[in-house]
């Protein structure tokens, strides 16, 4: 990236993890010590409320997309069609000095708008969690399932890339993998990865769990090293 004209480059800021759950924080120890194991990721919490899961509640955010391109769209090419216009009409110096006034003043909108600059690029990881202690497996594709339209719309927005899924305190880690892969394939399709945890560390389950998230965390934020965790 070229960082000419500016006081000092643009640094991206510390990657960061995005923990979204109906359970409370206090409920979530176990997960958040495993995400955290990570050098150089910030991890958060933000608890998931009923209302975002709504149909209605994300159609809005749909909108405020779609309002929000539409009245880009509109600016760009007004933009275009005053500079071709200046153009036609012989006015090369207008257009010269409306091209170099815009770079001066990004220019210095840039030096106050580093912070946010850096968010363009920060290197960011949306964990679903959800937990058999809340009632059925309702995830995805069955009777009042409860994250079909947030998955769908996450997806969109960020990417599937960006997103997994953590399934905590199941009775049995292979029967609700193998229940997933048939009964809820949105979760599977929306998910770039899923993590199934038991309440109990039965045939060394969690262990192995816990193993693949390390190494997922690991490959997805590109670091070498894990710290450990007392």
């Amino acid at each position: 990236m070229n960082y000419r004209g500016l006081a000092e480059p643009l640094l991206p800021m510390p990657s960061l993890v995005i923990v979204r759950s109906l359970c409370s924080q206090q409920d979530l120890t176990r997960v958040l010590d495993q995400l955290n194991l990570i050098n150089h990721v910030e991890v958060k919490y933000s608890e998931l409320s009923s209302a975002e899961l709504e149909p209605w509640c994300l159609l809005q955010c749909w909108m405020w997309c779609w309002c929000l391109l539409v009245c880009s769209v509109r600016y760009v090419w007004q933009c275009v069609r005053f500079m071709g216009q200046c153009l036609y009409l012989g006015f090369h110096w207008l257009f010269s000095c409306c091209c170099g006034f815009r770079y001066s003043w990004m220019k210095q909108e840039a030096r106050k708008c580093k912070p946010f600059l850096g968010c363009l690029w920060q290197k960011k990881l949306n964990v679903f969690h959800h937990s058999a202690l809340q009632g059925r497996m309702n995830i995805t594709d069955v009777y009042d399932s409860l994250y079909d339209y947030i998955l769908t719309y996450m997806s969109w927005r960020v990417g599937r890339e960006s997103i997994i899924f953590i399934v905590d305190n199941v009775q049995d880690g292979k029967t609700t993998q193998d229940n997933i892969k048939v009964e809820q394939p949105t979760l599977i399709q929306c998910c770039n990865k899923i993590f199934i945890f038991q309440n109990t560390d039965e045939n060394g389950w969690n262990q192995l769990e816990e193993d693949r998230l390390n190494i997922f965390l690991q490959t997805y934020f590109k670091t070498v090293e894990l710290t450990s965790v007392d």
